[in-house]
């Protein structure tokens, strides 16, 4: 399993097409690069387990389960809630960093509030088709909307995307 806006598995989509556009089985190559990430992050967490810098234990912890989480081939938007604390907690440097982070989540929520409605075939038997089309842009809308409020217009995280990408 992956899904696309999963390092790793954006990784194997584009090995994949690479592949196929040769006429090879694309989605074998790609099974190795969804491997290779799974057995990255075991690696990185080995090491953030077994080092003795006992100083910066909430930090090696944070790297431990960002390499879980960036590192696997299928992921779920509320899992950066693993590890986003953590690095809150350590401090993020402000600068492209911090807007990273900021842009990430935003996205993330964006597209979890508009991919998780899926309550409406529970909820009648007809075809909700269109309604749950509707209730999806509506979700993304909005979502969109409260982030270029936050962006753009909130007196509080406005002034951190003032500068440019380039100058952070």
């Amino acid at each position: 399993m992956w899904i696309w806006y999963a390092p790793i598995g954006l990784a194997g989509l584009a090995v994949a097409s690479v592949g196929n556009a040769f006429g090879m089985d694309g989605w074998h190559w790609a099974t190795w690069v969804h491997q290779a990430g799974k057995i990255a992050s075991l690696l990185i967490v080995a090491w953030q387990i077994l080092r003795r810098d006992n100083a910066n234990v909430v930090r090696r912890l944070a790297i431990a389960f960002a390499a879980l989480v960036l590192l696997a081939p299928m992921i779920q938007s509320w899992w950066i809630l693993w590890f986003m604390p953590l690095f809150a907690v350590i401090g993020i440097p402000d600068g492209w960093q911090s807007k990273t982070v900021c842009s990430l989540t935003i996205f993330f929520m964006v597209y979890a509030i508009s991919d998780q409605i899926e309550v409406f075939p529970y909820l009648q038997p007809e075809d909700l088709t269109w309604p749950l089309a509707f209730a999806r842009s509506l979700a993304a809308i909005l979502s969109v909307a409260a982030g270029m409020y936050m962006i753009y217009l909130d007196p509080k995280t406005k002034a951190m995307f003032k500068t440019t990408w380039a100058n952070s």
